[in-house]
């Protein structure tokens, strides 16, 4: 009798656990789409270092006709991203009726970018964790007037933006062809550092033993 109880036990417990299993593909969905148009409002790291060059770009050549890019640095990602983002913001800008009396060159001899991250907030059971997001953009170089008249205008600039985003989205936000575009955390909470890992541990050691303990 007892043999039987215990096998009606385990037949019980493998039904809730089929039910509990046939759902899951249908909360991951809902999951998944919630989280895709929560971060849909959300701009990632590219399209925010975008907005800052194009802000930098503007802010230096303000009235000016489209002035040649000189960009003495080593070929790579960091020449690509500024000749991109150079061509873009010229693409788009409204400046057609100017006319060029003068022939600058924007030369750029530095460019850094460093993204950052810290926590900032646990939801329930740690989910919905918050982190605040900075992304630092450096811009070195000089403006030169082909006028000998005039005198060539150098610049250091260091933008900053700073956002709150959520731990869900990160991935997400970090996708970019671009290294610079990836980040790293200043500081993590007690409960990432700590609590979280040992939860987990625990839960799965707990699900094992009493996965055996049924069918003993």
């Amino acid at each position: 009798m007892k043999q039987f109880d215990k096998d009606l036990q385990y037949i019980i417990h493998m039904a809730n656990l089929k039910a509990v299993i046939k759902y899951v593909p249908v909360f991951t969905a809902l999951f998944v789409l919630f989280g895709s148009l929560r971060a849909q409002g959300i701009p990632d790291n590219l399209t925010v270092l975008n907005r800052m060059y194009g802000t930098v770009i503007d802010s230096l050549t303000k009235e000016m006709a489209e002035p040649r890019l000189i960009i003495p640095l080593k070929k790579g990602e960091s020449v690509t991203f500024l000749r991109a983002g150079w061509i873009d913001y010229w693409t788009n800008a409204d400046r057609k009726d100017l006319k060029d009396t003068t022939s600058h060159q924007l030369n750029i001899e530095n460019f850094n970018v460093k993204i950052e991250y810290r926590e900032n907030g646990i939801g329930l059971l740690g989910l919905n964790r918050f982190i605040e997001r900075r992304i630092h953009l450096t811009l070195k170089g000089w403006i030169e007037s082909m006028d000998q008249k005039q005198l060539d205008t150098a610049f250091n600039l260091h933008k900053i933006r700073q956002d709150t985003i959520s731990a869900a989205d990160l991935s997400d936000l970090e996708k970019s062809p671009y290294s610079f575009c990836r980040g790293s955390f200043q500081s993590r909470s007690a409960w990432t550092n700590f609590i979280e890992p040992a939860l987990v541990i625990i839960s799965v050691g707990v699900s094992i033993y009493l996965f055996f303990s049924v069918r003993s």
